[in-house]
């Protein structure tokens, strides 16, 4: 834009000595208002790029370098917020494990850097459709809220968790899995 506007303002400056410039005034008219325009496009192209979160908190990411240079489509989730304030333990049930659960269930979480001890908490929320874990198991997904007696917990932090459902009755816990097997196999 300032090479356009340098360009007319040359250009009005020679309209004065010669004819020839004032020809070229309109040209360069229009192509400085085209430079302004396509300005003004770039700008707010560029105000689109900074995305705003409404609350403060830590940005995740599976792995940046998996985001350099791929194009992202509307709507697809690119990193996870999460409150450092609020922990919340994220459990993926398989579905081989799937049991009746509800909001409120007790839970365990056994964390890799402390094992002998636990982090107890409840089940805040529960998904209903099954997604691929990164290991490639088919799970649901649990979010459970961490008591506030819980020992410092922090964001990133890996381990197992213990779901409590309710009372069942002993022969099915045990019959449970072989049951399903036997009933995918068969077809029943």
């Amino acid at each position: 834009m300032a090479v356009a506007d340098a360009e007319l303002n040359a250009a009005s400056q020679r309209s004065f000595e010669m004819a020839q410039g004032r020809s070229e005034i309109a040209m360069l008219t229009g192509r400085v208002q085209e430079r302004r325009a396509e300005l003004a496009a770039v700008r707010e192209q560029l105000a689109r790029v900074d995305v705003l979160s409404p609350r403060d908190g830590v940005a995740v990411f599976g792995n940046t370098d998996d985001w350099i240079g791929k194009p992202v489509v509307t709507g697809e989730r690119i990193m996870l917020l999460a409150d450092p304030a609020t922990p919340a333990i994220l459990i993926n049930l398989p579905v081989a494990d799937a049991i009746s659960l509800d909001i409120g269930a007790p839970v365990k979480l056994y964390l890799s850097a402390h094992p002998l001890s636990s982090i107890d908490g409840r089940v805040i929320e529960t998904s209903y459709q099954a997604i691929t874990t990164p290991d490639g198991i088919a799970a649901y997904r649990l979010r459970a809220s961490v008591d506030e007696d819980a020992p410092e917990v922090r964001l990133g932090l890996r381990g197992t968790a213990k779901v409590y459902g309710g009372w069942v009755i002993l022969g099915y816990y045990v019959l449970r899995r072989p049951l399903a097997v036997l009933r995918a196999k068969s077809g029943l």
